[in-house]
């Protein structure tokens, strides 16, 4: 039998990486997660807007369906059988977003017994609130703010927004917990002190309270409209420096508002203060442009 010499290096079996291949392994890898990592965040924030956006849309259509069956917008004083009641916009909105359950055991315990289901709808995606804290609010969080300027205990109708449903702000933002303030969607009243932080009705433009709002002042002629404070809104406070007198959003582009006719556009950080204003007055009689 003829036996070839083989040598001891050739008939070893590479098994493993050099060095300098493991390296560039290790880089290209890199490479891809950082390529990576920012595509899955975009993701993240456009199904959050997206979602935000659906939240304000469904809000204006409940209120749309509100106004169609009775004839004006959410009272916050309701009577329920024979029973004068306090009650908010976004209760009164609940039935039409599928939630009458919650709507009347808001109504019928009067906040003695607390809702146990989150109101999604209500909940801002971009809403940087925490909602592990121990503050017992989980539950009634909401993101979104109505225009006190309309919704109020007398009717307000429809032929009341004199400067048409497209120029008018019927909802806007807030964080749920803005500073020392809380926003819950079934807070009946402004209340609280700063000692425990302020408890608040999910409003803005509120002239009621321990923390009175930005208010819109109208004047001149033709007519324009500012704010007390000449602001118009916060774009992605920090919590802690978030304004409760002003709408906030998480948004990094601008604020979304829901106008009357159920349109949801976002209104621009640079937007002028009467502009703004402008459109939260419903019959302020201002000629105002978002373009």
């Amino acid at each position: 039998m003829i036996k070839f010499a083989t040598s001891g290096r050739g008939a070893r079996c590479r098994n493993a990486f050099t060095l300098v291949e493991l390296l560039v392994v290790l880089a290209i890898a890199a490479i891809l997660v950082g390529l990576l990592i920012p595509a899955v965040q975009q993701v993240r924030i456009t199904a959050a807007r997206t979602q935000d956006l659906n939240n304000c849309r469904q809000i204006g259509l409940a209120a749309q369906q509100y106004a169609s069956d009775h004839q004006h917008y959410p009272l916050t004083i309701v009577s329920t059988q024979g029973h004068i009641f306090p009650s908010t916009v976004f209760v009164e909105l609940l039935p039409y977003i599928d939630q009458s359950a919650i709507r009347e055991k808001v109504l019928g315990f009067l906040i003695a017994e607390r809702p146990t289901t989150i109101v999604r709808t209500y909940i801002s995606p971009l809403d940087p609130t925490d909602t592990s804290e121990a503050l017992n609010f989980q539950f009634m969080m909401c993101s979104y703010a109505y225009n006190k300027q309309i919704f109020r205990a007398t009717p307000f109708k429809e032929s009341n927004v004199s400067d048409g449903l497209t120029s008018t702000i019927f909802f806007a933002q807030h964080y749920t917990k803005c500073g020392d303030a809380k926003f819950l969607y079934h807070q009946l009243f402004r209340a609280g002190a700063p000692s425990i932080g302020y408890t608040l009705t999910a409003s803005f433009a509120d002239d009621e309270g321990p923390i009175i709002d930005y208010l819109p002042i109208t004047s001149g002629d033709p007519p324009v409209t500012r704010s007390t404070g000449n602001v118009t809104f916060q774009v992605r406070p920090k919590p802690a420096d978030c304004d409760p007198r002003m709408p906030n959003t998480g948004h990094a582009s601008g604020m979304p508002c829901t106008f009357g006719d159920g349109s949801v556009r976002m209104i621009s950080a640079s937007v002028r203060p009467d502009v703004f204003w402008g459109a939260v007055t419903p019959a302020g009689g201002e000629v105002i442009s978002f373009d």
